[in-house]
């Protein structure tokens, strides 16, 4: 019987799917993209920009990046490097793309960064530009965006906020690289404490890969609105307009109703064209 632990050769994928707002559909997938070193690739980070698609991926000893025209074949994968020829260091780990309409950049984890004392060189966590045609990171425009404390911050997410801004998500994993890898006092000694990191990257150009009309305001005044109804037709008509029904409050609850939709919903109400009863509580969203 094999060990869970034993080496195997992943595979990554791009599937394609549908949604028709209820079911989520397979349609079909793309390239089975793997290697022999160890165990594989794995972790797939996908992104367009200047309309292609462009892949980063994990392997035990290299991180690999690839392209393609339709986001689900691409060309033979290569291991991450610098503009200079010499390999990136990153390796088994992931990395992330961090996308603008005016630039393509990438989120990821190094050997070489005076941190060999961090279980598998996972911290810092850098940024830099990156080179769409040669597929390569410009090493004079890296960065660190999160520091290194001792502990380990490989695994990280990142998010479009708005047009003016991108958020990269991490805490710190309390683990050394010591013999005793679960001895958190090792990292402690060089200053982590188990924090969580939200590293904002602030764009001096709008990204148009998140319009305006779909960005996150962090500080629009809004309402929340409660709606009762036991009209099936109405139910519809909610659901239509961005409300969900919340057991916990036998309501259809919308929590980011404008100003402009408070009254729509309020002149309808009166001129009896919704069969329904809507609460309003005036509240600010902040992230």
């Amino acid at each position: 019987m094999k060990s869970v632990w034993e080496p195997v050769p992943y595979s990554s994928t791009v599937m394609r799917l549908s949604f028709d707002g209820a079911t989520l559909k397979y349609i079909e997938h793309g390239d089975e993209i793997t290697s022999p070193d160890v165990r594989g690739i794995c972790e797939p980070s996908l992104t367009c920009f200047s309309g292609e698609y462009f892949l980063s991926l994990r392997n035990d000893l290299t991180g690999y990046v690839t392209k393609g025209a339709d986001g689900l074949h691409f060309a033979e994968i290569k291991p991450w490097c610098f503009d200079d020829g010499e390999n990136l260091g990153n390796y088994d780990t992931q990395q992330r793309w961090i996308s603008h309409s005016d630039g393509l950049f990438l989120a990821y984890t190094r050997k070489g960064a005076d941190n060999d004392h961090v279980m598998r060189r996972r911290s810092p966590i850098f940024i830099a530009e990156v080179d769409p045609e040669k597929l390569c990171v410009i090493r004079e425009t890296e960065r660190v965006l999160v520091p290194e404390r001792g502990a380990r911050t490989g695994n990280f997410h990142v998010t479009d906020v708005n047009e003016s801004e991108s958020w990269l998500f991490v805490a710190e994993w309390m683990q050394s690289s010591g013999k005793n890898p679960f001895d958190c006092t090792i990292c402690e000694k060089f200053g982590s404490n188990n924090s969580i990191y939200a590293a904002r990257i602030l764009w001096d150009k709008p990204n148009r890969n998140c319009p305006a009309g779909r960005s996150f305001n962090p500080d629009p005044q809004t309402y929340t609105a409660a709606a009762f109804t036991d009209d099936e037709n109405m139910k519809k008509e909610l659901e239509q307009n961005d409300f969900y029904f919340s057991e916990d409050n036998n309501s259809w609850i919308n929590h980011t109703v404008t100003e402009a939709q408070k009254k729509e919903y309020e002149d309808k109400m009166a001129e009896g064209l919704w069969n329904v009863t809507i609460e309003f509580k005036k509240h600010t969203v902040r992230i």
